[in-house]
């Protein structure tokens, strides 16, 4: 069932699970490699395969390394219980190919992989923030962190959205690079400085003020706190990008069929 955009528990692209904690929303774009019209980009696809580490050098200087094996494998279904696997089951089926790496992994810790879930869905694609703009910041974030699995995951939800492959390869030269409008070059670099000064000054606050509302402020900085914190993770433990599905994923058809034209 798609939603408006607004409903986490129906929202397009995302699988949904009961559990007894709440309705669980998790995030099912993962392991595709298909533009936004659901055609698989062969292109792309070879090349991601060929450079795991797609944000790469400019990711201020430390490389992405692709590591031999994770250093927390991802786990089945006696590591990660009844409730999870079948979450992280749903997130495979929609997303068009085996259960993401990133859940199957953090569902090891199987009480805080549903609360996670719930923070993360809350977030995206629950929040107010326009999904465009949401997974502009998140691409920043991936790649001031070096984190190639988090952005060979949004890259695809970005092309999903409505975002060109020029704005998603843009989102690596920054808020300076031409062709952003002031709204989006704003929040390009209020995520840069978050990561560099774990704060956003007050000359960059108040030109913040003038596009978001109180809510939506809340919500840029912990969007940006919370993919911080993902990408530390993805990175530390060592996860492994996932194979390309077969098939077009139904979450990147769907939200292709709801793109703006």
């Amino acid at each position: 069932m798609i939603g408006d955009g607004r409903n986490p528990a129906c929202h397009a692209g995302f699988a949904c699970g009961a559990a007894k904690s709440g309705l669980i929303v998790v995030p099912a774009a993962f392991g595709s490699n298909f533009g936004p019209s659901g055609d698989r980009d062969e292109h792309q696809g070879n090349e991601e395969q060929a450079r795991p580490d797609l944000p790469g050098s400019r990711c201020y200087g430390r490389p992405v390394q692709d590591p031999e094996a994770p250093r927390i494998a991802p786990g089945g279904f006696r590591d990660i219980g009844l409730r999870n696997w079948a979450i992280v089951q749903g997130a495979g089926l929609v997303s068009g190919g085996k259960p993401p790496n990133v859940l199957t992994t953090i569902a090891r810790h199987r009480k805080l992989f549903r609360r996670w879930l719930k923070l993360g869905s809350a977030l995206m694609p629950g929040g107010k923030l326009p999904r465009d703009e949401v997974e502009l910041m998140i691409l920043r974030v991936a790649h001031n962190s070096g984190s190639g699995y988090e952005w060979s995951q949004h890259e695809r939800i970005a092309g999903a959205v409505g975002l060109s492959g020029e704005e998603i390869e843009r989102v690596r030269d920054g808020a300076e690079a031409p062709g952003w409008s002031e709204r989006q070059a704003t929040m390009l670099a209020a995520v840069d400085a978050l990561h560099a000064d774990r704060r956003i000054g007050e000359e960059l606050w108040v030109r913040l003020r003038s596009f978001l509302d109180e809510e939506e402020l809340i919500e840029l900085c912990l969007l940006v706190g919370h993919y911080e914190g993902l990408a530390m993770t993805l990175n530390s433990l060592a996860v492994e990008l996932d194979p390309l599905p077969e098939r077009p994923p139904l979450a990147l058809r769907l939200l292709a069929k709801r793109r703006p034209a």
